[in-house]
């Protein structure tokens, strides 16, 4: 299996072909079962492939509700492992945001899944997980991030405006930390 072999970054999680799904859920079990591949797979994926994995932390996020399945929480936090934020790291973030929320609304600690999970990922996804566990429920919530969740018919997740005056002030703070590392305008 290559990570050539998962190429589909248009598709909607609706709409994911089975075939990526299955592609990168073989990827998921080879990174979790073989500490050794770890490595060689994250560098295998190119930014093209990239964000296939953050479409499947989308599908593993709203499934894992559907399905009621906790494994799909731990699937779509190992698939943002192997993507290791090169994409781009708001996506991951937000993507965790997605499966916090998901993991909580099964009943489970997802502090707890990040905590277990941080001793089989990189070193630069493990900080993002802490970073993650770090923040304030404020800014965990699906509305800070530009989310809610719906049914139509089933449970998903539906992008809404960010409106600045109830936001919890996540922008502004990321770009005063930021700032040292990233000029801003």
């Amino acid at each position: 299996m290559e990570i050539g072999d998962c190429t589909d970054p248009n598709k909607r999680i609706e709409k994911m072909d089975k075939k990526l799904i299955v592609s990168i859920e073989k990827l998921i079990r080879e990174y979790s079962d073989d500490p050794a591949s770890r490595d060689r797979i994250i560098t295998s994926v190119s930014k093209e492939d990239a964000f296939n994995f953050i479409l499947y932390a989308d599908y593993a996020a709203t499934y894992a509700v559907r399905f009621g399945s906790p494994e799909l929480i731990r699937q779509g936090i190992l698939s943002l492992a192997i993507e290791n934020s090169t994409f781009d790291y708001r996506d991951t973030i937000t993507r965790l945001v997605l499966l916090n929320y998901s993991a909580t609304k099964l009943g489970l600690d997802p502090d707890k899944i990040f905590r277990e999970l941080k001793s089989s990922v990189s070193q630069r996804f493990a900080k993002s997980l802490e970073n993650f566990i770090e923040r304030s429920p404020e800014d965990r919530a699906l509305s800070t991030f530009g989310y809610q969740e719906e049914y139509a018919p089933l449970f998903t997740f539906a992008r809404v405006p960010i409106n600045p005056q109830t936001s919890s002030g996540l922008r502004s703070r990321m770009r005063r930390k930021l700032r040292k590392f990233i000029p801003f305008p």
